[in-house]
């Protein structure tokens, strides 16, 4: 009889250390969902934050048309406020200062547009390196306007690309060259 007892008790122990396994095991799948879902959550959370502002609307409109773009907003007249941008324009205003030392105010303002676009567009790298999320998580938000960067595009030239990547290089925007990488759209060079 104590053998029949020790030999239940022995499966009950079994039986007890599988269910805990497949538990163990289960509630290690579901945090595993749980995070990834916290991290594309996340993701489109930084998407969203950067595609409102301002300037990330304004470098956009400028990459992807010949408009009209509010470059003075704190001016009292209303036409003071927009000033046509076209690609021109935009190479003159990413000059380097081995290319240009000084800037007309449009210019100017058309650089302080691009350099917090530039810094928020590092701002994904920095977290993809940082293991908060992956680039698949961003890609498909942010591919169109990294290929537009690098002269793959269909509204501007590759002059302005080429533009672009030396003010990137001159002013050290190397998360933004790590990202165009990851992304396999590096520099056009023709």
């Amino acid at each position: 009889m104590t053998e029949l007892t020790g030999l239940l008790k022995a499966d009950k122990e079994l039986v007890a250390l599988i269910v805990a396994m497949i538990g163990g095991g289960f509630a290690l799948w579901r945090w595993t969902i749980d995070q990834r879902w916290k991290r594309v959550q996340y993701a489109y959370q930084l998407i969203q934050e950067f595609m409102a502002k301002d300037n990330t609307k304004k470098a956009l409109m400028m990459l992807d048309t010949v408009n009209e773009i509010e470059l003075f907003p704190d001016a009292e007249e209303v036409e003071d406020r927009y000033h046509r941008v076209d690609e021109a324009l935009i190479i003159k205003a990413l000059r380097t200062f081995e290319e240009q030392t000084l800037f007309k105010e449009d210019e100017f303002a058309i650089r302080m547009i691009f350099d917090e676009f530039f810094t928020d567009l590092s701002m994904f790298q920095h977290h993809i390196d940082a293991k908060l999320i992956r680039l698949s998580d961003i890609r498909p938000y942010l591919e169109y306007w990294i290929k537009s960067i690098n002269g793959y595009g269909t509204v501007k030239s590759i002059k302005l690309a080429q533009q672009i990547n030396k003010f990137l290089d001159f002013f050290e925007y190397t998360a933004v060259k790590k990202l165009s990488s990851s992304m396999q759209f590096p520099l056009k060079s023709h």
